[in-house]
């Protein structure tokens, strides 16, 4: 199957479906990660029928139900043993047909369990958890030029002047404590640049030579060989 044979199935039956089951308006599309569910293709055409699609975390097909229900199928028709593909099919049709709604039910009722073993939630709660990203503070123009100011008188601000710039700001002391780590960072760097071009040649021509002397094994100045057959 392909992305374009997965949106005709969806043309032909999801909105029946939705009608048949009574649903009203506001309902939520759900399908996982596959390629062919995330395709560009699939993505515009879900938009332009103004389907919502629930988002879906990577890596956890096991939380979408029709999955426990493929491996109950699956073993249901392993137990009869089809001897042809057209034994097969009928068997497929009929074992669906057999699997009680109450298997539905309870794979509903236990979706909330089978959530919080996801990869991502152990990422985060189990013993090797990360601490979140910190999120970047998007500040105002007029909150730039009051930094700028302070960081020209002082390049370190803490304590109770810290707290007072925050407070006047509206930011946190962890705001502007960042704030100024990053910006003493930038200083430095633009110090470096504004050097002499002799200071910066003399400086990667002392890096080229000793990397040269890494890679032959020199020690020393005095073991270098300059002269030449030319």
């Amino acid at each position: 199957m392909n992305g374009a044979m997965y949106r005709e199935i969806l043309s032909a039956n999801l909105l029946p479906s939705a009608r048949a089951l009574k649903m009203k308006c506001g309902w939520v599309f759900q399908h996982d990660n596959y390629p062919k569910h995330t395709a560009r293709a699939t993505k515009e055409w879900l938009r332009k029928k103004h389907f919502k699609v629930l988002e879906w975390p990577s890596q956890s097909p096991d939380l979408n139900p029709i999955e426990n229900l493929w491996r109950e199928l699956k073993v249901r028709v392993a137990k009869r043993k089809a001897k042809n593909i057209t034994a097969l099919e009928e068997i497929c049709m009929e074992e669906w047909a057999n699997i009680p709604t109450t298997v539905c039910g309870n794979l509903v009722k236990t979706y909330r369990k089978r959530e919080e073993n996801t990869p991502e939630n152990y990422l985060l709660q189990g013993p090797f958890s990360r601490k979140p990203k910190r999120i970047r503070t998007a500040f105002s123009p007029s909150q730039l030029l009051r930094l700028e100011g302070a960081f020209e008188k002082n390049h370190y601000v803490v304590g109770t002047e810290r707290k007072q710039l925050a407070n006047s700001l509206c930011l946190t002391e962890t705001q502007v404590k960042v704030w100024f780590q990053n910006r003493r960072t930038k200083h430095k760097r633009q110090k470096l640049e504004e050097e002499c071009p002799e200071s910066q040649q003399k400086r990667k021509s002392s890096q080229h030579i000793n990397r040269w002397r890494v890679a032959t094994c020199q020690n020393s100045p005095k073991d270098i060989d300059v002269t030449s057959d030319d």
